[in-house]
């Protein structure tokens, strides 16, 4: 059995685009393991979200454009280049609480 390892760190310099925080951390567990775990922790919540597959694995989830939310999170996650079987998932949200929220589901599913 498979030992999930994440490691979360403010990575300085980087941002999604619209000048957020990033975050960064990998599992070993596989995309989908990760991706289904972090879905339903999103709807035990009640949290609104969105996934749209990437063309070679992966992909981006986010809860931008639904009602009510002012500051969107955006969790991408691919296969780790150079590093194994490893998921690396990258995390901007704007909202310190949310990336907060955000961070634990990560911890929880990696």
């Amino acid at each position: 059995m498979l030992i999930a390892a994440l490691l979360l760190s403010a990575a300085p310099g980087m941002s999604a685009g619209d000048g957020a925080p990033l975050m960064e951390a990998t599992t070993r567990k596989s995309m989908d393991e990760f991706s289904q775990c972090f879905i339903a922790a999103q709807d035990r919540q009640g949290h609104a979200w969105w996934m749209v597959p990437g063309r070679n694995g992966g992909g981006r989830i986010s809860n931008d454009g639904a009602q009510g939310v002012a500051n969107p999170y955006y969790l991408r996650f691919s296969e780790g280049a150079g590093r194994g079987n490893a998921v690396e998932l990258r995390i901007a949200s704007r909202d310190p609480a949310e990336a907060q929220r955000l961070s634990e589901a990560v911890r929880s599913c990696a």
